[in-house]
């Protein structure tokens, strides 16, 4: 997988991000950790390692029943249940990854709280704070996306709380207004994919039903 991104030197391979060349100083190790993460690599990398686990687990005669991915995860269940090539899984994760990084006008992150949905979105709207919820995580954790001072004003409104707050290594604020404008680009591509069907029953994680077989 050669060129990822302009930004990157036409010799750059996915497998250089993911399996960088050893670094002696932390500065170094923060670059290339940071290089990873940057959204137009991370996606593509996640696929990678996603298809090779799967790979791996199918040499051992492990056969999946069943796939569901979460948000750019499900690229990966779709493509495990062969309702689409390897190859066109990794010109859409590039192609998203892209598309989520230019969207992205201003700096964004992500914030998790351990506590129930009602609870965040009461304590949200008595602090005035401008993030939306991004995940429904579990019971007891919901994930907050939006500008990256915002997400670090909640984080410390959260704690005087007694509501424990982590940020998320992310590069984005996924799955918020942020980052929204991707799809509008992202959607015309998908005309141009070879969808098949599948016996391999995928679940949205939008709406917990299964995708259709008809392409």
């Amino acid at each position: 997988h050669s060129v990822l991104s302009t930004e990157y030197s036409v010799l750059s391979r996915l497998s250089d991000f993911i399996y960088p060349t050893p670094s002696w100083t932390d500065e170094a190790r923060a670059r290339k950790d940071s290089e990873l993460r940057a959204t137009q690599i991370a996606q593509p990398a996640i696929g990678a390692v996603s298809l090779g686990a799967l790979a791996v687990l199918e040499q051992f005669g492990v056969q999946a029943e069943a796939a569901a991915g979460h948000s750019y995860g499900e690229l990966t269940a779709l493509c495990a249940s062969r309702r689409f090539a390897p190859k066109a899984l990794y010109r859409l994760s590039m192609l998203r990854g892209r598309l989520m990084a230019e969207a992205q006008e201003v700096d964004g992150g992500m914030l998790a709280i351990g506590a129930p949905l009602t609870q965040v979105e009461a304590a949200i709207k008595e602090m005035a704070v401008d993030l939306v919820v991004a995940n429904h995580n579990s019971p007891n954790q919901v994930v907050l996306s939006g500008r990256l001072p915002e997400i670090d004003r909640a984080s410390t409104l959260f704690s005087e709380r007694n509501l424990r707050g982590k940020k998320l290594p992310v590069a984005a604020a996924f799955h918020s207004p942020l980052v929204a404008g991707a799809s509008r680009a992202f959607r015309p591509e998908l005309d141009g994919v070879e969808f098949a069907p599948s016996q391999m029953p995928v679940y949205a994680n939008t709406t917990a039903t299964q995708y259709p077989n008809e392409p």
